[in-house]
């Protein structure tokens, strides 16, 4: 079962809203040609529309700000994304390492740099090139177009910062080309690839493909998700595990997107479940594989957390992606977090960037370039292990 794999640029959604939206789309000047689609019928706490430019998917951030700021989506504002989930991370680890009174200066300092870079250009800027996924691959061409075009594509929206994400070793050429253009690559999080013969000697790949073997579940394709119904329980899933223990910053995902995603050719569905005497199988895990010429990412996954732990559903749908990378021979990209799980099964950290470049006009482009500037200086020791170090 392979899933499919998207070489072109992405279509645009069909229309220019879906069921379920509300108001018009936003358009950016210039552009009678871009596609739109507001992205809260797909991601309820996304406030931003996905536009279509040059065959390029880029999120344009919505004002006036809907959705409270704790939960605003870290696919869709890259403050959310960068300082938003730092704040929600630190504050999650640090009761355990520090004393009140280190707590309470923590939190107040910390705080205080989260709203201070509020005023920077990450809440206002347009994602070039981004899917609403945490991982967005990109074809040869798709890169191709963002080293040709980006001039282009930052007029579109000229009074607005532009950044690009998911930009890590494999892209130095695109770094480069735009570094040279005026962006400025921060680092942004450590990701973890799959390492073939590593993975393949790893014991703890071994016992997960054992159990794997042993656990009875079946293995349900892409075509069964054509069930509303299932769609629903893997979204429930995904909850689960995303939003309920990881924070709400984490996308709120709908079955618009899901259905959308499927029928584009960027997601495909696989599922793990429960024989059950008598009726249909019960879902218990999923993953929502994405796939790029031969790069595999996994943007969604979930699992039943209130299953006996004896059961190891996230361990068995792990061992189901590395067994399905290892035999289609896709190199995996497995996105962030859960490093030490990932690092013992075969996989490697590398450090992933993102761009950012400040207005073309407009009275913030001064400022906002002095934000960038000084971002860049304060992240210049962070490199993979520094943030290994912090948990990542």
């Amino acid at each position: 079962m392979s899933p499919p794999v998207v070489t072109h640029p992405l279509p645009a959604p069909a229309g220019s809203g879906s069921a379920g939206s509300s108001g018009s789309p936003a358009r950016p000047p210039q552009a009678a040609a871009v596609g739109t689609q507001l992205l809260a019928p797909w991601v309820r706490n996304a406030d931003a529309a996905l536009c279509f430019a040059q065959g390029l998917p880029c999120i344009v951030p919505q004002r006036p700000v809907q959705i409270p700021l704790a939960q605003r989506s870290w696919v869709s504002c890259l403050w959310s994304a960068s300082v938003g989930y730092a704040v929600d991370e630190w504050a999650g680890r640090a009761p355990e390492r520090m004393g009140a009174l280190r707590l309470a200066a923590g939190y107040t300092a910390l705080h205080g740099l989260a709203q201070l870079a509020w005023l920077g250009p990450w809440a206002r800027a347009v994602q070039l090139g981004s899917l609403p996924l945490s991982t967005t691959l990109r074809s040869r061409s798709q890169r191709d177009t963002l080293r040709r075009s980006a001039d282009s594509l930052r007029a579109l929206w000229p009074q607005q910062p532009v950044a690009v994400r998911n930009i890590d070793a494999a892209d130095e050429d695109l770094r480069v080309t735009l570094q040279a253009q005026g962006f400025t690559a921060l680092p942004a999080r450590v990701v973890y690839w799959l390492d073939a013969p590593r993975a393949s000697r790893a014991s703890h790949t071994k016992r997960d493909l054992s159990l794997l073997r042993k656990g009875g579940l079946i293995e349900l394709a892409d075509a069964a998700f054509d069930s509303a119904a299932l769609i629903d329980q893997a979204l429930a899933l995904y909850t689960q595990v995303y939003r309920a223990k990881h924070g709400p910053r984490n996308p709120d995902y709908t079955a618009h997107f899901l259905r959308w995603a499927r029928a584009a050719g960027v997601l495909q569905l696989v599922g793990l479940a429960q024989p059950q005497a008598g009726g249909e199988p019960r879902l218990v895990a999923f993953a929502a594989l994405h796939r790029v010429d031969d790069v595999l990412s996994v943007p969604l996954l979930g699992y039943d957390t209130a299953a006996d732990t004896r059961q190891g559903l996230y361990r068995q749908l792990v061992a189901w992606l590395i067994h399905h990378a290892l035999t289609q021979e896709l190199r995996f990209n497995f996105s962030s977090g859960a490093g030490d799980f990932k690092r013992k099964r075969g996989f490697e950290p590398h450090l992933e960037h993102t761009l950012i470049a400040p207005p073309l006009r407009g009275w913030v482009r001064a400022p906002d370039a002095a934000f960038i500037t000084l971002a860049a200086r304060a992240s210049r020791p962070l490199d993979a292990a520094a943030l290994m170090d912090l948990g990542a």
